[in-house]
């Protein structure tokens, strides 16, 4: 879809519905956890720039070879590719924990706050990686018929389209069903379903076929997923602890 000069394809158009259902969210929740409007402008701010930083450092991690040869294409958003979805929820989430540290909020509050606009976000861009063909699924030879579910026909970045996992719509569903479930829960018990995403990711990662770098003898997305769901995980049982205390 073209905007005056701008294109716009139909992968950031679907993340871009996943957060402006995520902003009205916000919007409408911000005053019933005590944070101004003004407040939560600066805080989506930070983590809009957060994540797109650092995701952006990310996709030059993950295609290394390539900017080794081009370091000055990592800034040219619209020329070379976008950004990486791990390292852009870990932007995001620095970005939290320095806002917090900033306005002296407790950051497992935030995070609660913030998980169903999250995975909003995070279910619009698996929607979209399905029909760009990214991260796509392990290709299938055969398959028992209780798990025909779980097999599409779908492209890989190379638009060669066989049977393969369909992750992209197993990532999308989690996403936005955990997003669903922790709308109306109160306090910090929310956050737990960032966690639980995170750790479905992770067992996602075992029937990817997009190639990514390795770390520690395992898939890079599989660590960053692990690793930032210990890090919320640690956020919210400290703020739990800060609160019975």
């Amino acid at each position: 879809m073209r905007f005056g000069p701008w294109w716009l394809s139909d992968y950031v158009l679907k993340i871009i519905a996943g957060y402006a259902v995520g902003l009205g969210w916000l919007w409408w929740q911000a005053p019933r956890h005590n944070i101004r409007r003004n407040q939560l402008t600066s805080f989506l701010w930070s983590i809009v720039l957060g994540a797109l930083s650092v995701g952006r450092l990310g996709y030059g991690v993950y295609h290394s070879d390539y900017f080794a040869q081009h370091p000055v294409a990592i800034l040219r958003f619209r020329m070379t590719g976008g950004i990486q979805g791990d390292f852009a929820l870990a932007g995001g989430l620095l970005a939290l924990l320095l806002w917090c540290r900033r306005v002296q909020q407790p950051p497992a509050k935030l995070v609660s706050l913030v998980t169903p606009a999250a995975l909003g976000v995070i279910a619009g861009a698996w929607w979209g990686c399905a029909g760009l063909g990214c991260a796509w699924g392990r290709e299938v030879l055969s398959v028992p018929p209780w798990a025909r579910w779980a097999i599409t026909a779908g492209p890989d970045l190379y638009h060669t389209v066989l049977p393969r996992y369909a992750v992209q719509a197993i990532g999308a569903g989690l996403a936005l069903a955990l997003a669903i479930i922790s709308a109306p829960v109160s306090g910090t018990s929310g956050g737990w379903a960032l966690v639980i995403y995170f750790c479905g990711a992770a067992a996602l990662s075992f029937w990817r076929a997009d190639p990514v770098p390795f770390l520690w003898g395992q898939r890079m997305d599989l660590v960053w997923s692990l690793c930032l769901g210990a890090i919320v995980a640690a956020l919210l049982l400290s703020g739990q602890r800060k609160m019975r205390t």
